[in-house]
């Protein structure tokens, strides 16, 4: 049953509308930039209603013959919208520079390659550390070190002695893979592959992956309508703690978003990195191998939207509250955090608002509910830091050290799992149910072969 349906409401649009309505409201948006965004009056005004204007389209209108271009557009709207908003927190004022802020957008291409460009934050700086913000960071950071050049299709060592040139050359750098790490990127390094041949090479294996797991007999992917109609109405597994294979079916479904994402990722994220000029950061880094629910969300799952939630959410969420209450500061990280969560929650349903047309709220209580888990985890982490220095003050300075012994992390990895898989349900099956899950890669709607698999023949 939905706890919100809007069919009712949304109106049927061309699909190139469906799709360009984010970037043509964006545009706009550059505009009033341009003009200034310390004028008072009609023209903050304007711009806040433009804002709004673009996370309620996709609930208004709807694409009357392409749900990829309405989940695209769905995606779009809600990101550049936080795009936007750290672009806005980011500007120098106009009587005086901030710590690290950036200068104003002069040029259009400027502006977009601001609004699409992220940067990472300590926890996730080791992942791309060619888009450090600071310049002394990305000098000490990449200066020396070798990285993969797209443009040339080999590894070079950056030894530039100014950050212009840096962050010039960083344009087009990626990570050196290994083939442990990253086996699509090291194949694709050792291929000396370039440009859109690069990205489109990572979109191919990980789509390749995606049809290996929808053949997989574990697979409870919806192959066809009637099985999708079938699904509507049946009760949805959770909590599935005491079934093995529905662990593993979920486990399924969990990668087959983790690739899938990849695979979009590259396609379309990967196409506009190198067509408008800026770096491409990585945006999973083994999720599968967190050790805890904090380090999941906080350095490893989608690490694209946790940077953006970061500097758009976060930071201005804990600076607020910091000042409303200074003597408070544990608390105001788990609000500002939870605050995290309940955004990313928002998201979601905004998402299979615009793209299913209803909602069970599923996606908010599955975000609320690993937000609760999360800030439970975290204290007691210091919880049992306290108690271990005070049975042994000389002990508790050897506690960071015992925490990443092997045995304790590798029951880490299992509970953390564990508890993925059995809260999956509450995020998946909304996506599935709809048919969302068709989206997250490019080449599916047009392939009948990978949908229907051998049947098809």
């Amino acid at each position: 049953m939905a706890l919100v349906d809007i069919a009712r409401w949304q109106r049927p649009v061309p699909a190139f509308v469906a799709l360009g309505a984010a970037p043509l409201l964006l545009s706009v948006q550059y505009g009033l930039l341009a003009l200034g965004d310390d004028r008072p009056g009609f023209w903050r005004m304007l711009r806040r209603a433009i804002q709004i204007l673009t996370v309620l389209f996709p609930l208004l209108y709807c694409s009357e013959s392409s749900p990829l271009c309405q989940g695209l557009g769905t995606v779009l709207c809600f990101y550049f919208n936080l795009r936007l908003l750290d672009v806005l927190t980011s500007l120098r004022p106009s009587k005086g520079a901030a710590d690290d802020g950036w200068d104003r957008p002069t040029t259009f291409v400027a502006f977009w390659q601001r609004i699409l460009q992220t940067h990472p934050t300590r926890t996730t700086v080791h992942v791309s550390p060619y888009l450090a913000q600071r310049a002394e960071d990305l000098r000490t950071l990449v200066q020396g070190q070798s990285f993969y050049c797209v443009r040339a299709g080999r590894v070079v060592t950056l030894a530039a002695p100014e950050p212009s040139k840096l962050r010039r050359h960083l344009v087009t750098c990626q990570s050196v893979a290994t083939w442990y790490h990253d086996p699509v990127g090291w194949f694709a390094q050792r291929q000396q592959l370039r440009g859109l041949w690069y990205f489109g090479m990572h979109a191919l294996v990980y789509c390749l992956g995606v049809c290996l797991l929808l053949w997989s007999p574990l697979s409870p992917l919806i192959l066809d309508d009637d099985a999708a109609n079938q699904r509507k109405f049946a009760p949805m597994v959770f909590p599935a703690l005491g079934s093995w294979p529905v662990l593993l079916s979920n486990a399924v479904l969990g990668f087959f978003f983790f690739w899938g994402m990849n695979s979009a990722y590259y396609f379309y994220y990967g196409s506009a990195s190198w067509l408008l000029g800026f770096p491409l950061p990585s945006l999973f880094d083994w999720p599968y191998l967190a050790t805890s629910l904090h380090s999941f969300w906080s350095r490893r799952w989608n690490i694209l939207f946790k940077d953006t939630f970061h500097q758009a959410i976060f930071r201005p969420t804990l600076r607020a509250l910091n000042q409303r209450h200074p003597a408070h500061r544990t608390r105001n990280l788990a609000l500002a955090s939870l605050a995290v969560f309940g955004v990313s929650a928002l998201m979601h349903e905004h998402m299979l608002l615009g793209v299913n047309q209803r909602t069970s709220g599923h996606a908010l209580l599955f975000f609320v509910l690993h937000g609760v888990l999360t800030c439970a985890e975290v204290a007691l982490d210091h919880l049992a830091r306290a108690l271990w220095t005070a049975v042994s003050p000389r002990a508790g300075r050897n506690y960071s050290h015992v925490m990443q012994t092997m045995p304790v992390q590798f029951v880490g990895f299992v509970v953390n799992n564990l508890v993925l898989s059995w809260t999956a349900p509450l995020f998946i099956n909304s996506y599935i149910l709809g048919g969302f899950h068709w989206l997250l890669v490019p080449y599916l709607p047009w392939l009948p072969f990978v949908i229907h698999g051998p049947r098809w023949l």
